[in-house]
Order: structure tokens, then C-alpha cells, then sequence
């Protein structure tokens, strides 16, 4: 009997861990639901939910075309109706970036977010940080490795952005690997320039 009750076990958590990754994805969807939801404000008037939200003005016709396939998707009759409004507060800063500019704009932010219409300094970063980094790392054979470790980074990313789970330190490393590609790249030049192969002079 107990035999059969662990066979029996066995083969009934066999099944269900299959499809423990679909039950984790639909608690995260319906998290994230609740979430939103919760920001909005409930009007008892309207029996509608109320949100209000900065966003960019060239995205409002892509929030508008979200929200209309949303509704179109659930079936719902109500339409969803979108009303700009003026605000006497400063907006928030929002600078659109890119996979190649997240790194350098996330180092830029941990000095301070500049304020609403001022000049972005990340831009120049992208020259300037791993300049300088080179000029105090000016080393051609270390500088090579961190080149090929980021290209390995850059050429799976794909593969490598599938998996959650590998730490802080690597998605730290992942995250950063066009800045790492930089910093690379401009240590191999300085390190030509200084003659320093592994810190051997050649």
C-alpha cells in the first residue's frame, strides 16, 4: 500500500510540474492586474475606474490604440476615453533609451535625474565614461577579454535574456554589456598607446 501511494504520488506531482510554470505566469499576470487596478480611483457616479498618469505626448496615440484593442479583446462594450490634462506640476524627466543606452543612462541617473527640459548628459557619457575608465585601465590584453566577454554577452542575448534566475551580480553584467563593450574596446586603444600587453611592456 505505501508502495502504490508514493508511485501514485509521484506520477500526480509529475503532472502538476508541468504546468507549475504556466499556474507562475498567470499569479504574475494577475499580480500585475490587481496592481494597476489599485492605482486607479473607482467612480461611484460613472461606475468606471478613473486613472491618471503622465506619459509622452507622441505615445498617446499608442496608448489610445492599446486601450482600444484591450477593449475590443475583453468584449466589453464600454469604451475607454483618454482626456489630456494641464497640470500646474513640473512633469517627471523621461529620457527614451535603448539596450545600447540603458547602461550608460542608469549610470547617469545614480548622480542625479536632471529636470524636466534639461539637456540629457548621457550622450556624451557614452564617449567620455569609458574614456576615462581606459586611461586609468590601459591595458590591451585585459582590454580584449572584456571585448569578447561582452560580444559573447551581445550575441546571446537573446538566449541569456530567457533565464531569470542567474543573480544579481550577472543581470548587473548583462545589463551593462554595451558599456562593458566600450570600456573594452577603449582599453585595448590605450593600452596600444601605453604599450602594455597583461601589464607587460612589448
Amino acid at each position: 500500500v505505501l508502495l502504490h501511494t508514493h508511485e501514485q504520488r509521484f506520477s500526480q506531482l509529475c503532472k502538476v510540474s508541468r504546468d507549475v510554470g504556466i499556474w507562475l505566469t498567470e499569479v504574475k499576470k494577475a499580480k500585475m492586474i490587481f496592481h494597476t487596478l489599485n492605482m486607479c480611483n473607482y467612480d461611484m457616479t460613472q461606475k468606471c475606474l478613473v486613472a491618471e498618469c503622465w506619459c509622452p505626448v507622441e505615445s498617446l496615440g499608442d496608448i489610445q490604440e492599446a486601450l482600444r484593442s484591450g477593449t475590443e479583446y475583453s468584449g466589453s462594450d464600454t469604451l475607454s476615453i483618454i482626456n489630456r490634462m494641464h497640470s500646474s506640476e513640473p512633469p517627471p524627466t523621461y529620457f527614451k533609451t535603448n539596450k545600447f543606452t540603458a547602461g550608460f543612462q542608469a549610470i547617469v541617473d545614480a548622480y542625479g535625474i536632471a529636470s524636466y527640459r534639461e539637456v540629457n548628459p548621457t550622450p556624451f557619457t557614452i564617449i567620455t565614461f569609458p574614456f576615462l575608465f581606459a586611461v586609468m585601465f590601459g591595458d590591451a590584453g585585459h582590454g580584449m577579454i572584456m571585448t569578447l566577454a561582452a560580444l559573447f554577452l551581445i550575441l546571446r542575448e537573446k538566449q541569456l535574456k530567457k533565464f531569470n534566475d542567474l543573480g544579481e551580480m550577472f543581470d548587473m553584467i548583462f545589463h551593462g554589456r554595451y558599456l562593458i563593450l566600450m570600456m573594452g574596446l577603449f582599453s585595448i586603444y590605450t593600452g596600444l598607446l601605453y604599450n602594455d600587453v597583461f601589464f607587460q611592456t612589448c
